[in-house]
């Protein structure tokens, strides 16, 4: 839980934990490089973000929330393997097309985009990712 207190000046000599809203310094527990806030009050909005982006955090994969995603998303969205062919579609896919699961074995997008205009995706892809 992150602990805020509203003050007109920092009571801790100037030092700012992670933000600020309307006068309210918040400091979550795990801050190790609290801020002083004369310095982060200039600080640019860009220089704030290059900062933040800088500091490594751990990164938690989550392949219940990638799931959660894919089957719940409106937009359509397939998994192809290295080679373009169907691994899986989500339904918005499916109600898109109109070709199930069974139907896109085996396939690539071709069958419904045209060779040409798939192997200049896969091209655009290679060169540009």
């Amino acid at each position: 839980m992150c602990e805020s207190k509203a003050v007109s000046e920092p009571a801790n000599g100037g030092i700012l934990g992670h933000s600020v809203f309307g006068g309210i310094i918040s400091t979550p527990p795990d801050s190790q490089n609290p801020i002083p806030l004369r310095t982060w009050a200039t600080m640019s909005r860009e220089t704030r973000v290059k900062e933040a982006k800088s500091k490594p955090r751990p990164v938690e994969l989550r392949p219940d929330l990638y799931r959660a995603v894919f089957e719940s998303s409106s937009e359509p969205i397939v998994i192809l393997d290295p080679q373009g062919f169907y691994v899986e579609q989500n339904a918005a896919h499916e109600a898109l097309l109109g070709y199930s699961d069974e139907d896109l074995k085996h396939q690539t997008p071709a069958i419904h985009t045209g060779g040409q205009t798939f192997a200049d995706a896969v091209a655009e892809l290679e060169a540009n990712g």
